[in-house]
């Protein structure tokens, strides 16, 4: 068994115990940490993931973005091609319906392609991070394609309870790193923007 396979499997036995209060108090503060962040508010372009079972939810982030005038755009899985696309979403209530593997995502009616060069901020999922930016998913490499096509000067959050932060994850040179991973304690500053 691998050392990615292991982690993957304790973090996600952890986090799945949480019961929901608890992963709602947990999320709520994580929002808190990322609304409070100066690049966040001076941002105009911001990528969400839409959250599923134990992870951050930011369905409540998403819906304050909206009412603060961001303009938010939300990953919609291509599972065909194995990548993610982004669509810009108005209205978190009435948009989004279930997609691939049960992920929130804008019904076809409601797709509005945005190029990822046009996104400033992008807050991304991960089962577990650590203190230099790496982040373990559950494997498919999305995210890290997705974040291949942005532009200078993007930047990555991933978002976490305390507990997913680990000493280390292994990584190749295709895994694309966060600038900075915020917690319900914390924000961990990883890497500066390029």
């Amino acid at each position: 068994m691998d050392t990615k396979h292991r982690i993957r499997r304790k973090v996600l036995a952890w986090r799945n115990d949480l019961p929901e209060w608890d992963l709602r108090r947990r999320s709520v503060l994580i929002g808190e940490n990322l609304f409070k962040l100066s690049d966040f508010m001076d941002s105009r372009t911001v990528m969400f993931y839409n959250s599923k079972a134990s992870e951050v939810k930011t369905d409540d982030m998403v819906r304050r973005a909206l009412a603060d005038g961001k303009r938010v755009v939300v990953p919609v899985m291509d599972t065909q091609e194995y990548q993610l696309f982004l669509s810009e979403l108005w209205d978190f209530e009435t948009e989004l319906a279930p997609g691939a593997f049960q992920v929130p995502e804008p019904k076809e009616e409601c797709i509005r392609p945005v190029a990822p060069e046009e996104v400033d901020i992008f807050i991304l999922p991960g089962v577990a991070f650590d203190r230099k930016g790496n982040r373990l998913g559950f494997g498919g490499g999305y995210f890290d394609k997705l974040l291949k096509q942005t532009k200078k000067g993007a930047l990555f959050i991933g978002l976490a309870f305390e507990d997913q932060m680990v000493d280390a994850i292994p990584h190749a040179p295709h895994d694309i790193p966060v600038h900075m991973v915020i917690t319900e304690d914390r924000v961990v500053r990883c890497r500066a923007k390029i």
